[in-house]
């Protein structure tokens, strides 16, 4: 399955959206483990809680613990944090 992430360098967890979750795994396999975000202006999300999933970018294979929060609280599907660049590294080129 194919979802939109952002990758944000300056998260250091990375979040789902919790109905993108549900379309992942099944909801009972979801840790009861909530956290306490603080983003900016100090904008503040408790999360459902988490779970590991591999998922795989240009064909590399990753594993991370996501991290789910309410639909409402993202704007994309997932956002990939910092937790990402201890697996890989990212480098952006520009299309014409």
């Amino acid at each position: 399955m194919k979802i939109t992430a952002l990758i944000d360098s300056g998260s250091t967890v990375s979040l789902l959206r919790e109905n993108t979750s549900r379309r992942i795994m099944d909801p009972t396999k979801l840790s009861k483990n909530k956290m306490l975000l603080t983003g900016i202006g100090e904008a503040q999300v408790t999360t459902i809680g988490s779970f590991e999933h591999e998922f795989k970018i240009d064909d590399e294979n990753y594993s991370l613990t996501w991290h789910v929060v309410p639909t409402d609280k993202l704007k994309f599907e997932a956002v990939i944090g910092s937790d990402l660049l201890e697996q890989a590294s990212i480098s952006f080129t520009k299309r014409s």
